[in-house]
């Protein structure tokens, strides 16, 4: 390794690990979060958006946790029919990123950080709920 009595072992040590932090992180892993922000938006808005157990009040963003397969959205109302949606589990763009770095997709697949979410947007119109008229 390269050494310079002017910058110091400890500096260079902290260089070193600098760079391999750098050179061991995949495109992924460094772009993406934990989660991934699906915005949900109703027609009418106030209704209840959840997935993974957590409630939401439309409009909201709703977080979904990366590297977990598939969820269900439910989207409830009173006076309204319930929804159910399927947000998919694919692959994040970003993995893209590591065509020449193929260490970063073992990364990126290893933090869970190669994944996304599908869509990455809802805009959902509330049928209203009639069978009571019946």
């Amino acid at each position: 390794m390269f050494y310079s009595p002017q910058i110091g072992p400890k500096v260079m040590h902290k260089l070193a690990v600098l760079c391999a932090a750098v050179l061991l992180s995949g495109c992924a892993t460094i772009m993406n979060g934990k989660t991934v922000a699906v915005p949900v938006t109703t027609y009418p808005p106030g209704a209840v958006a959840m997935v993974n157990g957590v409630k939401y009040a439309t409009p909201a963003i709703v977080k979904v946790p990366r590297g977990q397969g598939d969820f269900k959205l439910y989207l409830l109302k009173e006076g309204y029919q319930p929804i159910y949606l399927e947000l998919k589990e694919s692959l994040s763009i970003w993995l893209l990123g590591n065509l020449f770095f193929l260490p970063g997709v073992a990364v990126d697949f290893i933090s869970s950080k190669a994944y996304s979410i599908t869509p990455d947007r809802i805009d959902q119109g509330l049928m209203p709920d009639t069978s009571h008229l019946e």
